[in-house]
């Protein structure tokens, strides 16, 4: 027999298995690991969660920036709802962490009933006091509104006021638990008020000022909508309720709104109401 071309003279036949001019691989060598292997079940759960949780987390923020595009509020605006939701992001994520990996704890149900602040009798119309929620009371005076931002100031939370009359509100809470912006104001300044324009544009920057600030919850009281449409139009002073409402919401805050619903025509009241999660007739 002679020996194959291929081979150099001497050389036996290749080992079953080798590859043509390569080397038999070693039998104790590990394969390579498939990089299309069925991953582990504790690694799917892993993937699956997080996806879910992105998909969660962009569905809530398109919903968000539809239903604030469907009540009219202008880009400008949106664009401020949305600096001011992705400055507190990294506080939302923490605490909904804290949520998911601690248990709930047993609140007593003594603390759940709120302490009646002295001198206050019952008010059973006022409806119960919700973080992100909104509050409209339609009365000729402003006085169960001032009531119920009275006790959300008692509970420790702090308060900017946009009014006409500041005079009328320092009886409900001393600077600096109440902040004012006085409407139109003038003349000698005073502590804890600010004379500002009415401009609907330019509240807004000092709203979101008040919210960026507020160490905890935080309520922004609302009763000059009838000066600010005599100021502006109907339609300027509604998109800026309609701002109110979606900043507190984003800021898990309150919204307290006040009027008087004879300065308003049924259409126009009827429009403005579908803002607001709560309505209180005086």
């Amino acid at each position: 027999m002679t020996d194959s071309p291929d081979r150099p003279a001497g050389e036996g036949p290749p080992r079953a298995g080798t590859p043509p001019g390569g080397t038999a691989p070693d039998r104790g060598e590990t394969p390579p690991e498939d990089p299309f292997r069925t991953p582990s079940p504790s690694a799917e759960d892993s993937a699956s969660a997080y996806a879910r949780g992105y998909g969660d987390g962009v569905r809530g923020a398109l919903r968000e920036v539809i239903s604030l595009a469907a009540r009219g509020h202008t880009a400008s605006e949106i664009r401020l709802l949305a600096q001011t939701r992705l400055s507190k992001l990294g506080d939302e994520v923490a605490l909904r962490r804290k949520s998911l990996l601690a248990p709930p704890q047993r609140v007593p149900l003594e603390s759940l009933v709120r302490p009646r602040l002295r001198g206050e009798g019952p008010n059973p119309q006022h409806p119960p006091a919700a973080p992100g929620s909104s509050y409209l009371f339609l009365e000729v005076t402003p006085r169960e509104a001032r009531t119920f931002l009275k006790d959300l100031l008692g509970r420790g939370v702090r308060g900017l006021a946009l009014t006409r009359i500041p005079q009328d509100l320092r009886p409900v809470a001393p600077p600096p638990a109440l902040a004012i912006l006085h409407l139109g104001g003038g003349g000698a300044p005073e502590e804890g008020v600010e004379a500002v324009q009415s401009d609907p544009n330019y509240l807004t920057s000092h709203v979101a000022n008040f919210w960026d600030s507020a160490d905890g919850p935080g309520v922004v009281h609302f009763e000059a909508f009838e000066y600010m449409q005599s100021e502006t139009s109907f339609e300027k002073a509604l998109k800026f309720v309609h701002w109110l409402v979606g900043s507190a919401q984003s800021n898990k805050g309150y919204l307290v709104v006040t009027l008087d619903p004879g300065s308003l025509e049924g259409r126009q009241l009827s429009v403005l109401k579908k803002d607001f999660n709560h309505t209180v007739s005086g």
